[in-house]
């Protein structure tokens, strides 16, 4: 075979990837449905080395860029990086509007207030690119989101993770897109947007509104399992208080959520309202229950929570109880109790999930 310059390092990436991804299958952390999606990677990849020659090169870097983008995640969640805790909560809040075959896989960023949703269907990408073959998982939702690795021992940094599930939901459903579509002047004026936004091209007009409401529906939904304490993250996360083409400001942002909370109608609350009933997924609504963490963290043990439910709002009043100690006690004093309450969260999660897991094996024995 003879390869030069580019070719070989299109062939020399495909070399490399199978080598890492081939070790990703002997680690002992084994999650059958990621066992499978490896085995459709290093699949693509042995079609790719083997018929090198007599493929298109854009083809065969196509499938290599396809293959590093998910090896980033995946290599984080098949080595156990990754809390098996944070995988839990958002595959739960899934599964409360739909019923999918679904492995969320979590990549590692380097910046502390980078957390993002990749949107790629990496297997889908690969079986067009390469349709004489035939990939077991081209029909598994593979949802790829990142979060800072700064944060990944802490379980309260969990919370915006809801928010990159929504962007999943919204690229699953359009919603966005569906609420641009029937949006009218009076959305678009509550939105409240610069004055330089008149004089913006259609194009860019619509980039903008978009990004926005689907900032507002992946919100709302962060909302329906940890309440307003999204909106602390919110303050922090948010790279500007004022509006930028990607997001609406932070305080318009803040606002939208405590309406949703507090069952306040808008036109921005109505028209994700109208539009998950129109995509026939289940209301929007308050989808947590807050437990009591007070005695629990007295005692230095776990919560037992009733319910899924209980389980979501783990978070929500382990943060209120944190913020509480906080403004009432001394730094050392609330660093000893941040570290017991992010311990404590994810024992009670592990605690629930394993016994769900029992449940539903005797329920069907």
């Amino acid at each position: 075979m003879n390869i030069w310059g580019w070719d070989l390092l299109a062939f020399s990436d495909l070399l490399l990837l199978r080598k890492n991804l081939k070790a990703l299958l002997e680690v002992p952390y084994f999650n059958a449905g990621i066992y499978a999606y490896i085995t459709d990677l290093l699949e693509a990849i042995d079609y790719c080395t083997e018929n090198f020659g007599d493929l298109d090169p854009k083809v065969v870097r196509g499938v290599s860029d396809l293959v590093w983008s998910s090896y980033t995640y995946i290599s984080n969640s098949n080595t156990k990086e990754i809390p098996y805790e944070l995988e839990y909560l958002l595959q739960s809040s899934l599964s409360e509007f739909v019923d999918l075959d679904s492995i969320i896989i979590t990549a590692f960023t380097n910046n502390k207030m980078m957390f993002h949703f990749y949107n790629a269907n990496v297997i889908s990408g690969i079986q067009e690119l390469l349709p004489q073959i035939s990939l077991k998982s081209v029909d598994t939702h593979i949802i790829q989101v990142a979060m800072p690795k700064f944060y990944s021992r802490n379980a309260i940094y969990m919370i915006p993770m809801y928010h990159e599930l929504g962007h999943f939901m919204d690229r699953l459903y359009n919603i966005s897109e569906v609420m641009l579509l029937n949006s009218d002047s009076s959305l678009i004026d509550y939105m409240n947007l610069p004055e330089e936004f008149n004089n913006l091209s259609p194009k860019q007009k619509i980039y903008i509104l978009k990004n926005h409401l689907a900032e507002y529906f992946c919100d709302t939904f962060a909302a329906c399992f940890v309440g307003e304490t999204i909106t602390d993250f919110l303050a922090e996360i948010g790279a500007s208080d004022y509006d930028s083409e990607t997001h609406p400001a932070t305080f318009k942002r803040k606002t939208h959520i405590e309406n949703f909370l507090l069952g306040i109608d808008t036109p921005i609350t109505q028209s994700v309202s109208d539009t998950v009933a129109l995509m026939g997924m289940k209301p929007l609504a308050r989808y947590f229950e807050e437990p009591n963490v007070s005695t629990p963290l007295t005692e230095a043990i776990t919560v037992q929570a009733a319910n899924r439910r209980e389980v979501h709002g783990l978070l929500v009043s382990y943060w209120k109880y944190l913020k509480e100690v906080y403004s009432t006690v001394s730094l050392h004093e609330y660093s000893k109790e941040f570290n017991i309450s992010n311990d404590l969260i994810v024992k009670s999660i592990r605690n629930y999930s394993i016994r769900e897991k029992w449940e539903n094996v005797n329920s069907n024995a």
